[in-house]
């Protein structure tokens, strides 16, 4: 933990290449603490990728090893509709092991999402969003749900404040762009 925050001190100053090593060398120790220093980084063009990556690491990552094993397997199930349920499972057991792990709330709401089950795919989304502010993946899976359910203006509430964590999502800000026509059109022809 020590070593994870004398590195965000970097972070702040030096070259692009010193900052981007210290992206890596942050997002090696996996500390969670260290999640908002690192998401100042994704409004640089330049360290938004390696920033975006190390982000992923951070989440994805649990000190349990048996968690690891675990989400790597949810994961694999996730790549095929026929094991959707199995996903689900796999997600629902590591809620259970660890309640504190974030990123099993995420990658269910994910499932859920991807088995048209909107509404509690926002739950989880929102319960991600509690643990972790930060959590550009999770905001933008809320505007999605909430976008399949045509609740537009909340949709585009969710699309913004992802886009406040990361502004490089280029769908989500498509997206955005797309539903602030489309309620600026529907307010019109209310007039």
């Amino acid at each position: 933990m020590q070593y994870a925050l004398g590195q965000v001190g970097r972070l702040r100053m030096g070259t692009v290449q010193e900052q981007l090593q210290t992206i890596a060398n942050l997002s090696e120790a996996g500390e969670p603490a260290v999640v908002p220093d690192l998401a100042a980084c994704l409004g640089v063009p330049e360290l938004q990728a390696a920033t975006e990556e190390a982000m992923w690491s951070i989440f994805m990552r649990s000190r349990d090893p048996r968690l690891n094993e675990l989400m790597t397997e949810g994961c694999a199930y996730l790549r095929s509709p026929a094991l959707y349920d199995k996903a689900l499972g796999v997600f629902d057991m590591m809620i259970q092991l660890q309640p504190s792990f974030t990123e099993a709330y995420n990658k269910r709401a994910t499932t859920l999402f991807m088995m048209d089950r909107y509404e509690d795919s926002i739950e989880d989304c929102r319960r991600v969003l509690q643990m972790q502010p930060y959590h550009f993946g999770a905001a933008s899976g809320l505007g999605l749900c909430l976008l399949r359910l045509s609740r537009f203006e909340e949709a585009l509430a969710a699309f913004e404040g992802a886009l406040a964590i990361h502004p490089g999502m280029d769908n989500i800000r498509r997206f955005a762009g797309e539903l602030k026509k489309q309620l600026r059109s529907s307010s019109e022809a209310d007039d």
